[in-house]
């Protein structure tokens, strides 16, 4: 059972009502108030409050993110003990963290991946899988060729498109259960380089613009 560090009681309470219903998870121990640590464990997910899952909408993190902060904000433990303060600080840092990582579905995807066991590496690694490679030159040679408007904003549409196809066989395997993780991997490993390829052409239609 967790301690809190300031009153040595539950945190949570054992059924005590929580005088701190806005904070999610248990961040403010139910009898004194203290601001508690976080899990040294703890995921991105754990840091909002939110489940594990892959199928988030934008606003359900973004809701998450701002009554999170407002509990653990330094500015409220300006007057507090330094244990707090530190605490504050920490709690901020990873809400911060859990934030940039869970409102883009790409990052919460290849998030979950790490959870699973599997770490992509960085965003610089190169794939081993030379037609994947092969595929994505002449993909980035189509975009570098294209002369007007019209054909960089099909080829936005279709890179578009099947990064969502991707993300939703992420999302079936991590939420549903459905798929093979090799898959997964497989097809974010390509979303990587889709993600590229839509910020190349992106920038090519601005220029045109």
């Amino acid at each position: 059972m967790t301690i809190c560090w300031s009153c040595d009681r539950d945190p949570s309470g054992s059924g005590v009502a929580a005088n701190n219903s806005e904070a999610s998870p248990q961040l403010l121990c139910v009898h004194c108030g203290a601001l508690q640590p976080p899990s040294p464990d703890g995921t991105s997910f754990d840091a909002l409050g939110l489940p594990r899952s892959m199928g988030l909408t934008r606003a359900q993190v973004e809701k998450a993110f701002r009554t999170v902060s407002r509990t653990v904000h330094p500015d409220r433990f300006r007057a507090k003990s330094a244990v707090e303060r530190r605490l504050a600080l920490e709690h901020t840092t990873r809400v911060n963290e859990g934030y940039r990582i869970l409102k883009d579905p790409r990052r919460r995807a290849e998030y979950l991946l790490s959870l699973a066991g599997h770490d992509l590496g960085s965003e610089e690694q190169r794939t081993e899988d030379p037609e994947l490679l092969m595929a994505m030159m002449e993909r980035t040679e189509d975009i570098d060729a294209a002369r007007d408007v019209g054909s960089l904003e099909k080829a936005i549409a279709d890179l578009q498109s099947e990064s969502r196809a991707h993300l939703e066989t992420a999302r079936a395997y991590f939420d549903d259960g459905v798929g093979e993780l090799s898959d997964v991997i497989r097809r974010l490993e390509h979303n990587r380089y889709l993600v590229r390829l839509l910020e190349r052409a992106e920038a090519r239609l601005e220029d045109m613009q």
